[in-house]
């Protein structure tokens, strides 16, 4: 019990808390083989500058038109918007 404004005691109100968020597993997620290859990767830009890592599937890249020179040895090539060339129309 506590007093109100007035002096009155009051039964103290439990405080109402929200459930804590569960964190996602890696089973949470599906793994589709090949949906990068259909759809495109989905990049993330990591720690070094220039390397990105596709959240999808673990692959590490580049744009050889902003870094020239691949941030670290595994890193693939992979054109920015910027430096995608342009298609010839055949």
């Amino acid at each position: 019990m506590q007093q109100n404004l007035w002096g009155e005691l009051e039964d103290c109100i439990p405080l109402q808390r929200r459930p804590s968020k569960t964190s996602l597993s890696a089973s949470t997620f599906i793994h589709i083989d090949g949906i990068c290859t259909m759809q495109g990767h989905s990049w993330e830009y990591f720690g070094i500058t220039g390397l990105k890592v596709c959240s999808v599937c673990g692959i590490k890249g580049f744009c050889p038109g902003c870094t020239p020179q691949p941030p670290v040895k595994e890193a693939k090539p992979f054109f920015c918007t910027e430096h995608t060339p342009p298609e010839s129309g055949v």
